[in-house]
């Protein structure tokens, strides 16, 4: 199966709300002997400075484009009747799209695909460890974050470090964020973009032509005042011939 979906990042600015980035989610799943596995790709493909022109971050930065992390995977196992989420490193989101609800939408798709396929299997436990992530506060960000869908942590050794545990993908629920992302129907987006583009080349047209006609009238207007120059000249050399000739 392969399913791409299309949705939109949106950014608080003031009281008001703008576009961060445009994301296309790219999900997979796959058969391979007895086990099964989910993967979602995400993918930016618009970045806010195309769209706002508003600069917020270091353009030389790495952007998600480049960034090659920006993958989760599941595996459900028919003889252990388990499934494992990718964790750690094999789990994580460019910097400059993390907190945006990206990843939340991401994760959703392997939760609901658990949920619907293998709501008997067991859930194998994600560890928060401090050699992936030795700051405190990132582990307490994942913390949160897998806590959302339904998981429980349980501390071993330093501060918000130990595992995240459901038992069962029946356990497990969706954690929806509707203030941060929408779901874009495709099909319409690339309507609108086709429509956009259209007006774009007619309006080019337009002024196309409208510089022509300038340049038609400015060329007949300096033909007029040559032709106007020209009699006066005459009208003068006419007035001297007659007052000479009269002389």
């Amino acid at each position: 199966m392969n399913n791409i979906k299309l949705i939109r990042v949106k950014q608080k600015v003031g009281s008001g709300v703008r576009v961060f980035a445009y994301v296309l989610v790219n999900v997979r799943t796959k058969k391979h002997g007895y086990s099964e596995t989910i993967s979602v790709d995400v993918t930016p493909i618009i970045k806010d400075e195309l769209l706002s022109g508003v600069p917020e971050e270091d353009l030389s930065k790495t952007t998600p484009l480049d960034d090659k992390t920006n993958r989760f995977i599941a595996t459900a196992d028919a003889n252990r009747e388990t499934v494992t989420i990718a964790a750690g490193p094999r789990m994580m989101l460019g910097s400059s799209i993390r907190n945006k609800g990206v990843g939340t939408f991401a994760l959703n798709e392997i939760i609901r695909w658990m949920i619907v396929k293998y709501p008997n299997y067991m859930v194998d436990v994600i560890n928060i460890s401090s050699s992936f992530l030795p700051d405190k506060d990132d582990r307490k960000r994942s913390v949160h974050f897998f806590s959302n869908f339904g998981f429980n942590f349980k501390e071993s050794g330093s501060e918000y470090e130990g595992t995240m545990e459901a038992v069962l993908c029946m356990n497990l629920h969706e954690y929806l964020n509707r203030g941060k992302i929408d779901e874009i129907d495709i099909s319409k987006f690339i309507r609108e973009l086709l429509r956009e583009r259209y007006m774009i080349e007619e309006t080019i047209k337009n002024q196309g032509r409208l510089i022509q006609e300038h340049e038609v009238f400015r060329h007949k207007a300096e033909k007029d005042k040559f032709t106007s120059v020209l009699i006066n000249i005459l009208i003068v050399m006419s007035a001297l011939f007659l007052l000479f000739y009269l002389r």
